[in-house]
């Protein structure tokens, strides 16, 4: 999940910096995030939950936790309980837990667009400082914060990992931004191991992974791109993979029955792929077609 969010930061600063104005930015964003997945949460709700559901019909359809799942796809809060699904499944009662990190992700796409309002020369600074305090948040106050959190909004609230992804993706904006500074050379994974090793103690490779993490990623971005290019899928099937994998991990384990963990990866996998193609091109591809609408 810290890769997802560095990889994150990188291209929604690139597709910041690229976009014709700030509307079609939001409007970019609003296309990647929202179509696939109020897709899956209406599939979810409305055809495998009916399927699978142990009360009747109309129970199921006139029970709040439905409309409550609905909301869902707002993505401002996740509710992941439909009624009488999955109540018995050894992964618990959740319909698909996966979907948490999306509103962790919608907060990082308001707040680099609301840092793209500042110059460069304040934006940089400000970023640097948030970083700072999610680093220091993550590591050292976060206790007492998330206690003081729980008080005003209830026991729900919680802070980690939110903070630590969070700065992951700050992280990745600053190396967008930065780019034409940052030189990449063949010796870097030596000396990641070698700084990995020397960090490999409680408390301090948690620091460490926030400079070798990201250093990593960028050396394996940049070494293999040409050796993996002829390889890579032309859709991009990763969102879907995401959306669709929890629920039918969920149905594999309840009604497949897998005997391993290794094949009870292999046959997720083996049913995902499929609909993560589906939703590619079904929703996904053509939504962002309509990206250039908004100027």
């Amino acid at each position: 999940m810290p890769a997802f969010f560095f990889i994150s930061g990188l291209l929604v600063a690139q597709s910041l910096d690229h976009s014709t104005s700030r509307l079609n930015f939001l409007w970019k964003r609003f296309l990647r995030l929202y179509p696939a997945a109020i897709a899956t949460v209406l599939l979810t709700a409305c055809l495998i939950g009916p399927l699978v559901t142990s009360l009747p019909p109309k129970t199921y359809f006139t029970n709040p936790l439905l409309l409550r799942y609905l909301r869902t796809s707002l993505l401002v809060k996740i509710y992941f309980l439909l009624p009488g699904v999955f109540n018995q499944s050894p992964l618990g009662p959740s319909v698909n837990s996966s979907l948490w990190s999306l509103t962790l992700e919608l907060k990082c796409y308001i707040g680099i667009f609301l840092a793209g309002f500042l110059p460069r020369r304040k934006g940089y600074p400000l970023l640097l400082t948030l970083l700072l305090g999610l680093l220091i948040l993550s590591r050292s106050v976060d206790g007492p914060v998330e206690s003081a959190g729980k008080a005003i909004f209830g026991p729900a609230f919680v802070l980690s990992p939110y903070n630590n992804l969070a700065a992951y993706f700050i992280i990745g904006a600053l190396c967008y931004h930065l780019r034409y500074h940052i030189r990449i050379y063949p010796w870097w994974p030596a000396a990641i191991a070698v700084a990995g090793w020397a960090t490999a103690r409680p408390g301090l490779f948690d620091f460490a992974a926030y400079l070798l993490l990201p250093a990593l990623l960028l050396w394996m971005a940049a070494s293999g791109t040409t050796l993996l290019l002829p390889i890579t899928p032309g859709p991009d099937l990763s969102y879907g993979l995401y959306l669709w994998a929890f629920p039918v991990e969920q149905l594999t384990i309840n009604y497949l029955h897998p005997t391993s963990a290794n094949s009870l990866f292999f046959l997720t996998l083996l049913i995902t792929l499929p609909l993560a193609i589906l939703s590619w091109y079904t929703v996904e591809s053509p939504a962002l077609k309509a990206k250039h609408r908004v100027q």
